[in-house]
């Protein structure tokens, strides 16, 4: 499964670093949901099972308390069963989840609150389909606090979604969007006849200044979601 090999190539690059590499400093990855976790702790060899429980433990890896991408037509009783069985899981390795985040969701049932609070996640990252709806507040990139029906709290991040790279300026040269395989349409039809050859990279730059790079997002309030350029 591909997650399970996301996973171990995220430790071998973070074996590499410590070993000296410096072309990945600073690099650090979250798992997108529980489930890739679960099954990476089932299958891997104890070795990539030791550097992945070290590299949680160090912050170089994060681990959502979330268990999947679910509908929000999921109730209260089975968000709360398989949250909390996400955060039990990992408590043999004396980890603590206490953030959770979702992608391609855009909505969630009022029990979702409350099934993370009550099983110790305050914070959730929340990154949303575009295709299917927009950012609420309609904003992102924003902080918010949810209370639920119950009074619980959580600080939600209203964040991105794939383009996070290209809002923040860190990806360089020209990026493909959605380019094949696009039943949406919103760029290159699915069915586009002929051949057609794309090339692209993503590169890591550390000269670029945080602090501008946001407020150049937040600016941006309709961000392209493709672009290119002939050679």
């Amino acid at each position: 499964m591909h997650h399970i090999y996301f996973i171990k190539e995220v430790i071998d690059i973070l074996n590499a670093i410590h070993a000296g590499e410096t072309k990945w400093e600073g690099f650090k990855w979250n798992c997108e949901s529980f489930w890739c976790v679960e099954k990476f702790l089932e299958t891997a060899d104890q070795p990539y099972i030791d550097n992945f429980i070290k590299y949680v433990k160090s912050g170089e890896i994060g681990v959502s308390g979330n268990y999947l991408n679910m509908t929000e037509l999921i109730d209260y009783t089975v968000l709360n069963n398989t949250i909390a069985s996400s955060v039990q899981y990992m408590e043999p390795y004396a980890i603590q989840l206490t953030t959770a985040m979702t992608a391609d969701i855009n909505g969630y049932s009022w029990g979702y609150a409350d099934a993370l609070y009550e099983n110790g996640i305050k914070n959730l990252m929340s990154c949303i389909h575009t295709h299917h709806g927009y950012h609420p507040l309609f904003k992102k990139q924003t902080p918010f606090y949810w209370q639920s029906p119950k009074g619980n709290k959580l600080l939600i991040w209203n964040g991105e979604h794939f383009l996070i790279g290209n809002e923040l300026f860190i990806a360089d040269d020209d990026v493909y969007e959605w380019v094949m395989d696009n039943f949406w349409e919103t760029n290159f039809k699915v069915d586009l006849g002929g051949f057609h050859q794309y090339r692209y990279s993503l590169l890591l730059n550390n000269s670029f200044n945080v602090s501008e790079a946001f407020q150049s997002a937040k600016a941006a309030s309709c961000p392209v979601l493709c672009y290119y350029s002939y050679v």
